[in-house]
């Protein structure tokens, strides 16, 4: 810690010009764990400290080599301290993505973190995934397939961390959203369509689906609590950025889900379904156009209308927000 501290102050104003490529070249080259884990840690340290933009870009590729060098998994101590590091770099990625060798080491070792069965270590390369995704939105059309899959895993895991989980989803909102400036972006060159050209009826009913993991146990649970219902907000966030993508082809998916969770709750009324239903189609209402929504809702605006009636808060609320 003592060096970290040193460190900081030293390393911006060029006053220690080697230090960075020392403890990296310790970090990745050491093949003794007690000499590798500090100098991991002390690098991690630089990193709570530092932006990447204090340091110079061949100490920035130094870090990034070092933390890529230790995402395996064999030390979960390491690993951690690796992706809160690489969740600090990836603020910083846009310059690497331009390389190809560099962004598959890159991308390689986020997947690889994404492996490691360790909530701390999940939500950092989401993190990371998160600020790439951002960054380098026309980059990430070779790498929806893995992202895809790592959002299923986190949805279907038994007992899961909704919080992560929700995160992973956040990844896809953050592409939605790229895609969507991309588009209206007059000063684009090429228009990337990475979404567009994806699966991205998979995705709609993976996030639908999604949608039904509310959080709350009871249905008058305070409205103001939405900690535990942070996988539901994410899905229903994402199909609303996606449905300002796809426009009406995404009505026909979300009504399809929604005709049938309303048919299998006739007989015992649940509420979450109701809730789940409602929130769906607040979720694909923004981007649509006004002929195609008025269609589609024809036949379903009697039931929405019945809900406001709810005695449910949760499920009055998602049908007033709705109508309105």
């Amino acid at each position: 810690m003592c060096l970290a501290s040193i460190a900081v102050v030293e390393v911006p104003t060029g006053q220690w010009p080697d230090c960075v490529s020392l403890l990296a070249g310790q970090g990745s080259g050491n093949a003794a764990l007690t000499f590798r884990m500090a100098a991991i840690h002390t690098l991690g340290l630089m990193q709570d400290s530092l932006a990447p933009s204090d340091l110079l870009p061949e100490d920035v590729n130094s870090i990034w080599g070092a933390m890529l060098h230790n995402v395996s998994g064999e030390n979960l101590e390491l690993a951690k301290i690796a992706a809160k590091a690489i969740a600090r770099l990836a603020q910083a990625s846009a310059v690497h993505f331009k390389e190809e060798q560099q962004r598959t080491a890159i991308m390689n070792g986020i997947f690889s973190l994404l492996e490691i069965q360790d909530d701390d270590i999940l939500y950092s390369g989401l993190d990371a995934l998160i600020e790439i995704a951002a960054l380098n939105y026309p980059y990430m059309q070779g790498y929806l397939n893995q992202i895809l899959a790592v959002t299923e895993r986190l949805l279907s895991t038994q007992e899961q961390n909704h919080k992560n989980a929700g995160y992973s989803v956040e990844v896809w909102t953050t592409l939605f959203e790229a895609e969507h400036r991309n588009d209206n972006d007059s000063t684009a060159q090429v228009k990337h369509e990475v979404i567009r050209k994806f699966e991205w009826t998979k995705l709609a009913t993976l996030f639908l689906n999604g949608l039904q993991h509310t959080g709350f146990d009871e249905a008058d649970q305070d409205l103001e609590d939405e900690t535990d219902a942070s996988l539901s907000l994410a899905c229903a966030t994402a199909l609303a950025s996606l449905a300002v993508i796809v426009k009406d082809e995404l009505l026909h998916v979300s009504f399809q889900f929604v005709s049938q969770l309303v048919e299998s709750n006739t007989n015992n009324q649940s509420w979450t379904a109701t809730y789940v239903a409602l929130t769906a189609l607040n979720g694909t209402v923004v981007g649509p156009s006004e002929e195609t929504l008025a269609q589609s809702y024809a036949s379903t605006l009697e039931w929405v209308y019945s809900q406001v009636q709810s005695s449910c808060q949760r499920v009055r609320c998602a049908a007033i927000i709705l109508l309105s």
